[in-house]
């Protein structure tokens, strides 16, 4: 039985979702369909590619992507399917996928052009009559060449990397999470020997010292603390607080640290 995962930026409010399920539904009906986040901000590509990022290892070999972010509908890039690590992917080529690949390149993409697949070929809703029909047909075991030719092109974000010079680390807010953790792009091994020591942080001109550690439970209620994420990545948090309000940090914004 074969699992589709979606991400979107539909939200849950209008019919969008349910008109995805219903279509991929008709054309397999064995299908589990598991609902990563509908809740991407409108347009937002770097979001998207995170949070796909940060969700897809979790899945099982065999899990089909439906990524449905998709800007002004984009019409003159294609729709994408790539493999991956025993997954694969159904997208738009506009970077929403492409920090997957961080680590490790795509095994095959293919240019999804045979419109038999397709329930319209020009369509404004491309994640429920382009999208949709073609994952639903992948979790029926239809071969990925029928659906179009290799390619060797896909559209990529660049990923912003933490840079490390002697004590320094310079990086970005990746994500801010519904607690107002703030996800930096500072991987986890950077920090892993600075357990219990203090580093000095600056977001938005704002400079703290904070102490690294794995726990909330290390530090008092409304302190903060830097600690090695679930995701792979150091978060900022405030126990029992935002620490995304007190630095007022967006999405992109840089992060200094140093010991």
């Amino acid at each position: 039985m074969a699992i589709i995962a979606l991400i979107s930026d539909f939200g849950t409010r209008d019919w969008f979702v349910a008109e995805m399920k219903g279509t991929i539904l008709s054309i397999a009906p064995q299908a589990t369909i598991v609902d990563i986040t509908h809740e991407i901000p409108a347009g937002d590509l770097r979001t998207a590619a995170f949070i796909l990022h940060a969700a897809f290892r979790r899945f099982p070999s065999g899990t089909i992507f439906s990524q449905n972010v998709d800007p002004g509908t984009q019409s003159d890039s294609p729709v994408i399917i790539a493999q991956l690590a025993g997954h694969t992917f159904v997208a738009p080529d506009n970077g929403s996928i492409s920090w997957i690949f961080k680590n490790k390149k795509p095994e095959l993409i293919y240019s999804c052009t045979n419109h038999h697949f397709f329930n319209h070929e020009h369509s404004t809703f491309r994640g429920r009559d382009i999208i949709a029909p073609v994952a639903a047909h992948l979790a029926n075991g239809i071969p990925l060449e029928q659906f179009g030719p290799v390619t060797d092109n896909y559209t990529s974000i660049p990923f912003p990397n933490a840079i490390s010079s002697g004590d320094q680390i310079t990086s970005e807010v990746l994500h801010i999470d519904r607690y107002g953790n703030i996800i930096t792009s500072i991987d986890n091994h950077l920090i892993e020997n600075l357990h219990k020591k203090t580093v000095s942080l600056t977001i938005n001109h704002k400079e703290i010292t904070l102490p690294v550690g794995h726990y909330y439970y290390e530090i008092s209620q409304g302190a903060f603390l830097l600690y090695q994420g679930s995701v792979g990545y150091a978060e900022i948090a405030i126990n029992g607080g935002s620490a995304a309000a007190y630095f007022n940090a967006r999405i992109g914004d840089g992060v200094k640290s140093e010991e």
